[in-house]
């Protein structure tokens, strides 16, 4: 995601965000009320970002950015954390716009190296995500656990009888009573959903 990534390989997000910065680009010039959006997201949770500079250099395009403060320097992505990077490039996924939005979308793990806040905002984008796509999420925060629905929720667990792994459907209707005087992730945690080591 910190590498410089071709120009002309920016109409989709690559599964791994190799062209991060070239496809930030394309929707810059194509789609700037997501490009807007994805910055204000980015704003919120890495203050110091003020904007994103994207420019190609010889038809390859870097991420670099100017931060906050007064002296307009244009900063590098090694600049930026894991966190923050990461943060980038799952707005990025999220929020871009519906023409260029796969019909799936599976990340693991999304909550590696974010801050609690950033969560928060994680479990907004995957919500507005969701309205387009199909979202997978493989998580063990429960952080993203309680800013869903029981409905929303599968439990998948090694399974001996079948030798292999089992997945479940949490539903709201199932733990309604439980629901009134714990969260989700106080339910995971106190092994009544399962999803725990055995």
């Amino acid at each position: 995601m910190r590498q410089a990534s071709a120009a002309d390989s920016a109409h989709y997000l690559q599964s791994e965000a190799n062209n991060l910065a070239s496809f930030l680009y394309y929707l810059k010039n194509n789609y700037p009320e997501s490009f807007r959006r994805i910055t204000e997201y980015v704003r919120d949770v890495v203050p110091q970002l003020r904007e994103f500079y994207l420019e190609p250099e010889r038809g390859y395009i870097s991420l670099k950015w100017i931060d906050s403060s007064p002296n307009d320097y244009v900063l590098s992505a090694d600049q930026l954390s894991d966190g923050s990077i990461r943060f980038i490039a799952l707005a990025t996924l999220l929020l871009q716009p519906e023409e260029t939005m796969p019909f799936v979308i599976i990340v693991d793990e999304p909550e590696l190296g974010l801050h609690p806040y950033a969560i928060d905002q994680l479990n907004e984008m995957i919500k507005d995500a969701s309205r387009h796509a199909q979202i997978i999420v493989a998580t063990q925060s429960t952080a993203i656990i309680d800013g869903f629905s029981a409905d929303d929720v599968y439990v998948i667990e090694h399974d001996d009888s079948i030798q292999g792994t089992h997945a479940r459907k949490l539903t709201e209707k199932e733990y309604h009573n439980w629901l009134e005087e714990y969260t989700l992730s106080e339910l995971w945690n106190k092994n009544i959903i399962g999803g725990r080591p055995v």
